[in-house]
């Protein structure tokens, strides 16, 4: 090879690992860019509504297949199993589809309202049913459907919180500010 491919070459890999250098440096403030975080906190947001559906179909799910069990003793039990399946899977779509305030805060005093309900059925027993008054064992099923439940309350609770933080849109604005 002489001496000017040589340096023909060397010229060329400089400019190559520029570019390079040059491509990186713009993908890392692309990322690191003031519009990010409104990104970030969507996506953040989408997990924790999503989450929060899937924890309401499984508890749905679980109340669904002991509709049958529980018509059997009852037709009010069964009824209410029923409804509570058919108002965990319509709030899991809401969730999704209707992302808001109002749809939070349902998504939580229903999940914690069946909960109080169970918490009742496994203590002194409900008021009404074939069973009234009667503490119900615990069972797997139910320990889960009620683990559902909760764990929809922590998915969701954030969202409320994270909207009424005093403050936190002039936080950002001032975060950005010191982007630019």
């Amino acid at each position: 090879m002489t001496n000017g491919a040589a340096v023909a070459n060397a010229k060329a890999a400089r400019r190559a690992r520029a570019k390079r250098t040059a491509e990186a440096e713009r993908v890392r403030s692309v990322r690191h860019a003031p519009g990010s975080a409104p990104r970030a906190a969507l996506d953040w947001q989408l997990i924790c509504r999503t989450s929060a559906a899937f924890f309401l179909v499984g508890a749905a799910l679980i109340h669904a297949v002991w509709t049958a069990i529980h018509l059997q003793e009852s037709t009010l039990e069964g009824v209410s199993f029923l409804l509570i399946a058919l108002a965990q899977s319509a709030l899991a779509f809401g969730l999704l589809m209707f992302p808001n305030r109002r749809t939070y805060l349902l998504a939580i005093a229903l999940s914690l309202g069946i909960v109080g309900m169970w918490a009742l059925s496994r203590t002194v027993g409900l008021p009404v049913g074939s069973q009234a008054g009667t503490r119900e064992p615990v069972g797997m099923p139910d320990l889960m459907a009620t683990l559902f439940e909760l764990l929809t309350v922590l998915a969701v609770l954030p969202l409320i919180v994270e909207r009424d933080l005093p403050g936190r849109n002039r936080q950002r604005t001032q975060e950005r500010g010191a982007h630019t």
